[in-house]
């Protein structure tokens, strides 16, 4: 799943923008969390909005960790043993990671 605007967003105040070269200020408005019923935001309107730009722009960086960690469990499939060890985890063990992990990056590729 890809933004329909341009990483990387940015917080001002309760607002989340994403940078645009095209758009006169410099600035989109993806969305604002300011609840308009009150004359001003509140702290928690702000640390939301930081909360959602800092997720926002790490979900790239998350999901190719994912894809590497996927990616390097299955070639370390074949040294595993049947049976775990204190120092190791069984073959069934990480075929389990593996699975989990598959299924949380077709959700994020929108599969």
């Amino acid at each position: 799943m890809k933004p329909a605007t341009p990483l990387p967003y940015y917080a001002t105040g309760p607002n989340i923008r994403a940078s645009l070269s095209e758009i006169a200020d410099g600035a989109l408005v993806c969305t604002s969390l300011h609840d308009y019923t009150y004359l001003r935001s509140n702290a928690s309107e702000y640390q939301d909005a930081t909360y959602i730009v800092h997720a926002c722009n790490m979900y790239p960086e998350l999901v190719e960790a994912l894809r590497n960690t996927r990616n390097v469990l299955e070639q370390a499939l074949p040294l595993l043993a049947d049976v775990s060890t204190d120092e190791q985890d069984s073959r069934e063990e990480v075929e389990s990671v593996i699975d989990q992990a598959s299924a949380i990056l077709a959700k994020c590729e929108g599969e």
